[in-house]
């Protein structure tokens, strides 16, 4: 079975692309899973683990979830794939519907919008579809193209090539999954705009020299899942527009405001001066998110990982909180803390 395992990994290393599946050089990872059920999974040399990593649908449905097969295989037999946003079918709309009862509508008290997303091209496509942005030119692999649906302009520019000239055009840690888009950066938006334009209520999300662009566009894609209105960073000490940013807010660049200003201290003043309570998250807070939580609107202030909140900045927040983890460890990424904290402030008004 080892034999197995090298020749799948020897494989990988010749036919995949190399910013994909990472491989150690001496070939001891990865493991390579065979079959799986529920939440045990087997690798082709028989043994045993437990799945912790909770990747995909797997987090929702557990592997080989019966309920779920028998639904795939039903639906598999009357139709398999549709233009989704062209011809849908009824069940993208019943599964919108179900949602936002469950979401919003049972924790917040409101109606929420969905944004259906599978991973890695979502970035190209929310970039082709957000008509401010302004296109130059699209490289792509036939497949690639094929991923679009027909969503591409019939004159949009396209040069076809291979995955190893793809891979030359983007960063190793920004996968493109066939499809490389020039574009020039969105154009620069003013807080005042976006909080005049914005519902009434929904939270901002600040940035205190949070510098990793991963970081960065994960938090622009949990902004986008909790409706949050924008988020705000420094010009400096913030990363630029990038694919890397795209790639890690999966669509979420193309449609929640990014703000950038000079002085943070300042934006926290005009954001008091409009009615936002400021909640700075600092692991050495006396009280929890939960307890620190008003009843109006809220400025989210994160600092980067390490340093935490700058003092300037921390003195320009209305209180400080923490979230409720345990000793066992002494934070989190920053990323999955914005995350964390736009839950909470989703479902406070339940």
């Amino acid at each position: 079975m080892k034999k197995k395992a090298n020749k799948t990994i020897e494989q990988l290393r010749r036919f995949e692309s190399r910013n994909v599946t990472f491989i150690e050089p001496a070939g001891s990872w990865p493991i390579v899973w065979e079959r799986a059920r529920g939440m045990r999974v087997w690798d082709d040399a028989g043994r045993e683990y437990l799945d912790f990593t909770a990747a995909f649908a797997v987090a929702a449905a557990s592997h080989a979830n019966p309920r779920i097969v028998a639904a795939g295989q039903r639906q598999m037999a009357k139709l398999l794939h549709a233009m989704g946003d062209v011809h849908p079918h009824a069940l993208k709309a019943e599964l919108a519907r179900e949602l936002s009862r469950l979401t919003f509508e049972r924790l917040a008290k409101r109606i929420g919008k969905t944004i259906f997303c599978n991973s890695g091209f979502e970035a190209v496509e929310a970039a082709l579809k957000n008509p401010e942005r302004v296109h130059r030119k699209l490289w792509a692999t036939r497949e690639g193209i094929e991923s679009l649906d027909g969503e591409l302009p019939l004159d949009f520019p396209v040069e076809y090539a291979d995955t190893p000239d793809l891979d030359r055009l983007v960063a190793r840690d920004a996968p493109h999954q066939g499809l490389v888009l020039e574009c020039a950066p969105l154009e620069e938006r003013d807080l005042a705009e976006v909080i005049q334009s914005g519902e009434p209520g929904r939270p901002i999300v600040l940035l205190d020299q949070v510098t990793d662009p991963h970081n960065v566009g994960a938090i622009l894609r949990s902004a986008a899942a909790f409706d949050a209105a924008a988020i705000v960073t420094q010009d400096r000490h913030a990363p630029p527009e990038s694919g890397v940013v795209a790639k890690s807010a999966s669509g979420a660049l193309e449609t929640v405001p990014w703000v950038r200003v000079v002085n943070l201290a300042r934006a926290l003043d005009e954001l008091a001066e409009r009615g936002f309570w400021r909640i700075g998250l600092a692991g050495e807070a006396e009280m929890t998110l939960a307890e620190a939580i008003p009843t109006g609107p809220v400025a989210l202030v994160l600092g980067a990982e390490g340093a935490g909140l700058r003092h300037n900045i921390a003195g320009h927040c209305d209180a400080l909180a923490k979230l409720p983890i345990s000793d066992a460890i002494e934070s989190l990424n920053v990323s999955n803390a914005a995350a964390i904290a736009l839950y909470a402030l989703a479902t406070s008004a339940d």
